[in-house]
């Protein structure tokens, strides 16, 4: 969980680690190469749809929460992801595209970090 998004980071329940996760990691295994990425947006629609997850509202939230954890835990290789969508890399390239962009993020969120710390010390 993150401090001040503890309502949208909470970890996965048991219903979404035992029947979510799983749906979303065979789902997830047809979209190879970066050209048949689906958006977040389309697998929270297709999975409410589904009548798969019954009682259950699926959202971009949780589908971001559901990839990493499927990365993480190494359920579905390669997933990439960019402003297409997820998908399953199919060469090195899209992978390297995928860890650059992943990169490039944190690189960015240390250069605000770093920037929110120096001004805090100015407090007025």
């Amino acid at each position: 969980m993150l401090t001040l998004y503890e309502e949208i980071t909470e970890d996965l329940t048991p219903y979404e680690i035992e029947t979510v996760l799983p749906l979303v990691s065979e789902a997830i295994k047809k979209y190879k190469g970066k050209e048949a990425a689906i958006t977040a947006t389309t697998i929270c629609k297709r999975m409410n749809r589904s009548g798969l997850i019954e009682g259950y509202i699926m959202n971009t939230v949780k589908v971001r929460k559901i990839m990493g954890a499927i990365r993480l835990l190494g359920l579905v290789h390669n997933i990439c992801s960019g402003a297409r969508g997820y998908y399953v890399g199919t060469n090195a390239e899209e992978i390297a595209e995928c860890i650059e962009s992943l990169e490039q993020r944190v690189r960015q969120q240390t250069r605000v970090i770093e920037a929110l710390k120096s001004q805090s010390r100015i407090i007025k």
